[in-house]
């Protein structure tokens, strides 16, 4: 069941360059696809670099997560990314930088209802970005980035991601060599190789 699964997949660099010239936004998972790698799990440095260097060339760069509000308050306040998705779709956080910064008061953060990554990212592209559908990568490495396998034209596992394949229904279009954050790198590698 796995080999069917496998040969679905395509290596990254089946991405037509075309398709790759029309990316205007990078949405990423966190754990053990930004993270991991070289049997570690923590942040990779070839993956840091290479969300710093997405920023610098202009792309919006969005890590979407089920971690909490006070991870992604951290995320945003610290990394070079645009903005973060945040437990599982509850909320989009962003820094405006046209504004002073201010001291920060505690507060604890409460909801009910249904969320959903896509659902919050479909949101934040036509309210924040205008950016469509086309315009975007997905890049995850487990079944519950498997919405945005289905969804999206230009979807990307990183190389684990072989080992959930026969949980899964929808696979990513495309998987790099590298686990986690080498993986990440990879294809960061891969994007901005289009532009030189």
């Amino acid at each position: 069941m796995i080999s069917n699964a496998t040969d679905r997949c395509r290596p990254i660099e089946a991405i037509p360059d075309s398709e790759l010239r029309a990316i205007k936004a990078v949405f990423f998972d966190i754990d053990d696809t930004f993270s991991g790698g070289e049997g570690q799990s923590r942040i990779l440095p070839q993956a840091y670099e290479a969300l710093w260097r997405l920023k610098r060339a202009g792309y919006v760069v969005v890590p979407v997560t089920g971690r909490p509000a006070g991870w992604c308050d951290f995320i945003t306040r610290m990394w070079p990314v645009t903005g973060v998705v945040g437990e599982n779709g509850a909320f989009f956080s962003y820094l405006d930088t046209s504004k002073k910064p201010q001291k920060l008061s505690i507060h604890v953060n409460a909801w009910f209802g249904k969320y959903d990554k896509l659902a919050c990212v479909r949101r934040i592209l036509s309210t924040f970005f205008r950016i469509d559908f086309p315009n975007i990568v997905y890049i995850g490495d487990s079944p519950n980035d498997e919405p945005f396998f289905e969804r999206l034209p230009i979807t990307v596992g990183v190389a684990n991601v072989y080992g959930f394949l026969g949980r899964m229904k929808h696979h990513p279009a495309y998987v790099t060599r590298g686990d986690g954050g080498q993986g990440f790198a990879e294809f960061a590698e891969r994007l901005l190789g289009v532009r030189k």
